[in-house]
């Protein structure tokens, strides 16, 4: 039981190294604690590697308590399965917000991710930046955002616009990022295999004669 709780702690670290090479930029600390595992105990021999998607955190033993409301990592199955993003599970926003090539660097970290209240920040001025469909423009999906008035004026009046956040679609697609399965199921192979013999060698090696 040892040994087992010993591989599944080390094959949940795997996950947390591994992912850095699949996701542009690396993954945030957040996306990695979602990466968890329950132990087995005398009772229960069953021990489980999961990704959790509520935003709570194992404790330091391996006991798990499920998040009440919300799930706050949802995002981490799109990374491991695939399928169709959707906003946040929080009810403040019902569409996606989505950089585009004009949005600030500032406003963008390491990991290509918005940071976190960036967005509400460039919308709260109203003088620089405006909210909506541009006048003239389609009302479609791909012109509702948040523009940034160049200071440029038109021909026909008014400033040129460029869009720097897009938030006209409640969903998208994206394909599987990260083979966390894959990844997680070949690393036990090679741990059970290599524990086994480690084992037993020592049970040789100890063996009184018959």
């Amino acid at each position: 039981m040892v040994t087992a709780n010993w591989i599944l702690t080390s094959r949940r670290g795997e996950l947390r190294t591994k992912v850095d090479k699949f996701l542009k930029g690396g993954a945030e600390r957040f996306t990695k604690q979602g990466f968890q595992y329950v132990k087995s105990d005398k009772r229960k021999l069953q021990a489980t590697v999961f990704a959790e998607l509520g935003g709570n955190k194992a404790t330091a033993t391996g006991r798990y308590t499920p998040a009440t409301s919300g799930s706050k990592r949802r995002y981490l199955e799109n990374i491991i399965e695939g399928g169709t993003i959707l906003p946040p599970d929080n009810g403040r926003r019902t569409n996606l917000l989505t950089p585009t090539v004009h949005t600030p660097k500032s406003a963008i970290n390491r990991h290509g991710n918005i940071k976190k209240k960036a967005y509400a920040k460039y919308r709260a001025d109203t003088k620089r930046y405006f909210y909506g469909f541009p006048k003239g423009q389609p009302k479609t999906p791909d012109n509702l955002g948040l523009y940034e008035r160049m200071g440029v004026k038109r021909k026909a009046g008014g400033s040129k616009l460029r869009m720097i956040f897009s938030t006209g679609y409640k969903d998208r697609q994206i394909r599987r990022l990260f083979p966390a399965r894959d990844i997680a199921y070949g690393y036990a192979r090679r741990r059970i295999m290599f524990e086994f013999n480690k084992e037993l060698k020592k049970a040789e090696r100890t063996r009184r004669p018959s």
